[in-house]
């Protein structure tokens, strides 16, 4: 394991002194907390931003200086249990936290039902629509599937960049 002052010294050489914005991404960050605290503290401490990307079944620690959440609920189409993925009062803690997104990946039109469930139980804000696809073409066509449910709802919808650059590739 690394210490605290070698991960942040790595960070700050990948930034080349030109990024100060830091995105935690996963698996689950969120199992990492207590450990993360004291690097966003040295790093905020330094004028850097962080954002935290979450499935929102782990409650954020207050401790923890994120300056945005973007949970992303699991939605039955993952094939997760439902226990395993859905936690009201983690999903309520988030949405409390002044900067903070809720974002869904859709397969299908019929995934709104989920999410409208959702979002009108705990009064999620903003919501964001992103379609499921390990490849370009999978991502155009699942887009142009749930876009126009997406913008009649006034979620707003966004696209796998990632996937539509790279492909189903990792670490890039």
């Amino acid at each position: 394991m690394l210490d605290i002052a070698t991960v942040e010294a790595r960070i700050c050489v990948l930034s080349h002194d030109l990024i100060r914005h830091l995105v935690i991404s996963g698996g689950e960050p969120m199992l990492q907390a207590r450990r993360l605290i004291p690097l966003l503290d040295r790093l905020h401490g330094q004028g850097w931003t962080s954002e935290m990307e979450t499935a929102g079944t782990i409650t954020p620690d207050p401790l923890l200086k994120v300056d945005r959440y973007n949970v992303s609920p699991k939605l039955e189409n993952s094939g997760n249990a439902e226990r395993d993925r859905y936690q009201p009062t983690v999903l309520d803690a988030f949405n409390q936290h002044a900067a903070r997104c809720f974002k869904f990946v859709v397969q299908k039109v019929s995934d709104f039902d989920e999410i409208d469930r959702l979002v009108q139980k705990h009064a999620l804000s903003p919501v964001y629509i992103m379609p499921e696809g390990i490849d370009a073409a999978k991502v155009q066509k699942t887009l142009c599937d749930v876009a126009e449910a997406s913008i009649a709802r006034n979620y707003h919808v966004t696209t796998r960049l990632h996937t539509m650059t790279y492909g189903n590739r990792r670490a890039v």
